[in-house]
């Protein structure tokens, strides 16, 4: 009989061992991923707070500076737009991502019902990128043009030509998010607090159609360095030319 007590009394002891040691990594687990909540919040807000000082900045100066004809009128009219993408990128962050993070990260319960106003917000997000890279790139196509190509500034020049281009690349971006949002899903999850994208449902067509997507995506950047790269060079040659003539002169 004591030596049933004795190995009842052990596995009790083994059992209680293990759900202790089980309730431990539960709680490291819970404690990192709380952690892990706490940063993401706190860089969340740090870079929404960021976003929306500098952007205001941005928006005063080139308000002020537009009396004194500082700026062109086509390079305000372009920065206008990436003023307002910005603040576009900020929205599902501080309207979406942030209450996510802080409510959902360690309730999952009421995913289901929210996918559809997750998956809007993240494709507004895309949209939002898209429009930030695009206007990025007619800015830095604007600066070329003036610094370098000057006979073909006349396109920014144009109020129709450059109305044209702004509303073509809202149009172009636009159905570029519609198509992704057709054939891919795209969601913040936040109990990895991270974007996702899902594209299961791209068929032969689709994959050509995100390839090229992908493809250009890299291609605006890299062409924005080799134009900023040309910029510079043109304006240490013509500074260095300018000296020149100067001592010529004395």
């Amino acid at each position: 009989m004591a030596y049933y007590y004795q190995t009842f009394i052990l596995f009790l002891i083994l059992t209680l061992t293990h759900q202790e040691r089980n309730i431990t990594h539960q709680a490291i687990r819970n404690g990192n991923q709380n952690n892990e909540k706490y940063v993401a919040i706190l860089s969340f807000t740090a870079f929404i707070l960021y976003g929306i000082i500098s952007n205001t900045l941005m928006a005063i100066v080139l308000f002020r500076r537009r009396r004194d004809n500082h700026y062109s009128r086509e390079f305000m009219i372009i920065a206008w737009q990436l003023i307002i993408c910005d603040f576009m990128l900020l929205f599902p962050h501080i309207f979406f991502v942030l209450p996510e993070t802080i409510l959902r990260a360690n309730d999952n319960s009421y995913a289901h019902e929210t996918k559809y106003i997750n998956r809007i917000f993240a494709t507004f997000g895309a949209f939002a990128v898209y429009c930030i890279l695009h206007f990025s790139f007619l800015l830095t196509l604007n600066r070329f043009v003036a610094q370098i190509l000057r006979k073909y500034y006349v396109i920014f020049e144009s109020t129709k030509l450059l109305s044209f281009l702004i509303a073509f690349v809202w149009l172009a971006i636009s159905v570029v998010t519609l198509v992704d949002f057709h054939f891919c899903i795209r969601t913040f999850d936040a109990w990895k607090i991270s974007w996702t994208t899902n594209c299961t449902k791209l068929n032969e067509a689709g994959k050509l159609w995100w390839s090229m997507r992908y493809l250009w995506s890299l291609f605006i950047p890299n062409a924005m360095f080799i134009m900023y790269i040309a910029i510079f060079c043109s304006i240490r040659h013509k500074r260095h030319f300018t000296t020149t003539d100067n001592d010529h002169y004395q």
